[in-house]
């Protein structure tokens, strides 16, 4: 099964055409992976984008992640809540379903879309879903790419 979802309408200031850029990120913070495993392809200026959409520069695909999730929580209760206090110097890895950061890297896009006097971008995301197993529950298909903030962080 194939599932496909798309967020749109976010909107990121551009840097200055002015700025020299030597490197661009779209950064997602504390991106969740609890859910299904996913394919992120991402694009500019493209609202209309969809599984169908071609990836090339020309569509404004910009590039693509994945995550490879959870599919769920099937433990007791509280089982795969994450912690939000550590107390300090302890030496425990995280919790398996700590959020986590992904970088896009995003510089010929930018580059491009300054130098034709853009000072922003609208990002469109595009979930793919491939072969969710059944045991996935339905309600994590709906919104499988959640996270706490995106932004696009260029380097001199």
């Amino acid at each position: 099964m194939n599932v496909t979802s798309r967020l749109s309408d976010l909107r990121l200031a551009l840097p200055a055409a002015a700025h020299r850029i030597s490197r661009a990120d779209l950064v997602f913070l504390g991106l969740e992976h609890g859910g299904p495993s996913v394919e992120v392809r991402i694009f500019f200026n493209a609202p209309n984008a969809d599984e169908s959409t071609p990836a090339t520069a020309e569509e404004g695909f910009v590039g693509v992640f994945s995550i490879f999730g959870h599919g769920g929580c099937y433990g007791d209760e509280g089982h795969c809540d994450v912690p939000e206090h550590r107390r300090p110097h302890d030496q425990r890895p995280p919790h398996p379903l700590t959020p986590i950061t992904k970088h896009v890297t995003v510089t010929e896009a930018v580059r491009r879309l300054t130098a034709e006097g853009a000072t922003e971008v609208t990002v469109t995301i595009v979930p793919i879903l491939h072969d969710v197993p059944a045991y996935v529950p339905e309600e994590l298909h709906a919104d499988p790419v959640r996270y706490q903030r995106l932004s696009l962080v260029s380097y001199e």
